[in-house]
């Protein structure tokens, strides 16, 4: 047969078949789309973003405790640490290029040779009072490395930006001092989160290696030479 009785109306064969595959072709389209579920959980969400260095070193300048725990644990936080005390490094070298008794040459290698020595007397008295909380951490049960030592004690230097301001006439040196004091309650805090002691035992390796690289070191290194006294 040609043709197809629907009704009492005779419809030509070709064309039924034709009507009847794009008939199953659109409802085949239509069940393969997935219909979106009101209430169903998004697969992908977007990561919370991590602070910046200004974010993290305002939170350890004002004795944040809650920040250490990262540093200790991830990483990549090195770079937040190396650049907190980069800044203070380049701090202390400005307040050397303007303080103190005896005139810094102006011309040549001389000019730069005080800013290299502060900047690189910052640097190893971090790792000296990054090895001093070590050990005597390590002493009393934590089991925190030297790398984490670092990272945790590097972002707690934030306060040094302010040695910038030491250079201003007659108020420098108090501002040192403040700033001194800033740094060791600062990093004792550092201590204390990141090797999860008391705040009273943090102060022994806080104090030592205050003691050691900010007041030994830098007198021997930078104020003493360079007559800052």
């Amino acid at each position: 047969m040609n043709n197809i009785t629907c009704s009492g109306i005779i419809y030509p064969r070709k064309f039924t078949l034709l009507a009847f595959s794009q008939t199953n072709l659109i409802v085949m389209t239509k069940s393969t789309k997935k219909s979106p579920k009101p209430n169903e959980p998004d697969n992908n969400p977007q990561q919370p973003r991590s602070p910046s260095l200004v974010e993290y070193g305002l939170r350890a300048a004002t004795l944040d405790s809650s920040i250490y725990p990262a540093f200790r644990s991830k990483a990549e936080l090195v770079l937040h640490s190396l650049g907190s005390v980069a800044v203070t490094g380049v701090s202390l070298s400005i307040w050397v290029q303007y303080s103190g008794s005896n005139p810094v040459p102006s011309g040549g290698l001389q000019s730069i040779y005080p800013v290299l020595v502060s900047f690189s007397t910052v640097m190893v008295g971090w790792m000296m009072w990054a090895f001093v909380a070590k050990a005597i951490c390590n002493m009393m049960g934590s089991e925190i490395d030297f790398r984490s030592s670092m990272r945790s004690i590097g972002i707690a230097y934030s306060p040094g930006v302010f040695l910038v301001f030491a250079s201003i006439p007659f108020i420098g040196s108090y501002l040192f001092l403040i700033v001194s004091i800033w740094l060791l309650a600062t990093i004792t805090r550092a201590i204390s989160a990141a090797n999860n002691v008391s705040l009273m035992k943090a102060i022994i390796p806080g104090f030592l290696g205050w003691l050691m690289s900010w007041i030994l070191l830098m007198g021997w290194m930078v104020i003493y030479p360079f007559a800052l006294v």
